[in-house]
């Protein structure tokens, strides 16, 4: 909207007149007139629900129905609740009656005896146990001696039992019965190197003895190498089959020297060598 005088020539020519011209454009005239029209429909509807409200008319919009409905809910719980309680039956007190609990009779436990500890326990007399193997041994010989003596004089000995009393001779002499025996002992064992002496044959006598050095070679087993170093030795003094005192063990076994069974004898003496917990032979 627009106020405006017309220019001065225009006053002069009319003198004492004032003319207002009023120029609305087309899109603000809309405007007034659509925001004219929410201003009566707003009074109209104000006017009309203050009428319903003073004639006790229910007004007819949504959040009235909401309203009455939700008061209707809540009327209706009490009843509802009302009807639950009345259809619940009184307990039955025979049907629920639970059984009486017996208490449980304790089970007596035995007394657990006390484990033995390993401080209590006597130590091993591995030579006490050596002895009396020895001994069983002796024995059991000279049974079979005593047996046999009769037929052995009609007849001479055969090679079988050469070979036997060979073997109990040459167990004899480990024992020291004889004075013969032979005790390995290692000084050092390196990656590589070692060196072990061997005091024999004859112990009691206070025979030399005698060192030898090993060498294993770049990645090689250096304790392969001693096992193979006292097989030579023990060679030289027995070709077949030899005596040896095992701690692991706990008694005499006589041990293959044969080349065939250099492997077998080989692991053997591995583990009374380096798998054994008692002192090394």
């Amino acid at each position: 909207m627009k106020l405006y005088t017309e220019s001065q020539e225009r006053a002069l020519e009319e003198q004492g007149v004032v003319q207002i011209h009023i120029r609305f454009r087309p899109r603000r005239l809309v405007s007034i007139l659509f925001v004219l029209l929410l201003h009566v429909l707003f009074l109209y509807l104000l006017l009309k629900i203050g009428a319903d409200i003073k004639d006790g008319r229910p007004l007819s919009s949504p959040m009235v129905m909401i309203f009455d409905k939700l008061k209707q809910i809540k009327q209706g719980e009490p009843d509802a609740k009302k009807a639950e309680v009345k259809t619940k039956t009184p307990p039955n007190p025979k049907a629920i009656q639970k059984p009486k609990e017996v208490p449980p009779q304790p089970v007596e436990e035995p007394a657990e005896k006390p484990p033995v500890k390993y401080e209590d326990m006597p130590p091993p007399d591995m030579s006490a146990m050596l002895n009396a193997a020895r001994e069983r041994r002796q024995a059991a010989r000279e049974a079979a001696a005593a047996e046999n003596q009769p037929a052995q004089g009609n007849r001479g000995r055969s090679s079988q039992e050469i070979a036997e009393e060979n073997i109990r001779r040459a167990m004899d002499r480990a024992n020291g019965k004889n004075g013969e025996g032979g005790l390995f002992t290692i000084i050092n064992k390196g990656v590589r190197t070692a060196t072990f002496s061997f005091r024999g044959w004859e112990v009691r006598v206070g025979s030399n003895r005698q060192v030898y050095e090993v060498d294993a070679g770049l990645g090689g087993n250096v304790e392969l190498a001693i096992v193979k170093k006292m097989m030579e030795v023990i060679r030289t003094r027995f070709k077949k089959q030899a005596p040896w005192e095992s701690n692991r063990l706990g008694r005499v076994i006589m041990i293959s020297m044969a080349p065939e069974d250099s492997e077998e004898t080989e692991r053997f003496l591995m583990k009374e060598m380096f798998e054994s917990d008692h002192p090394r032979r």
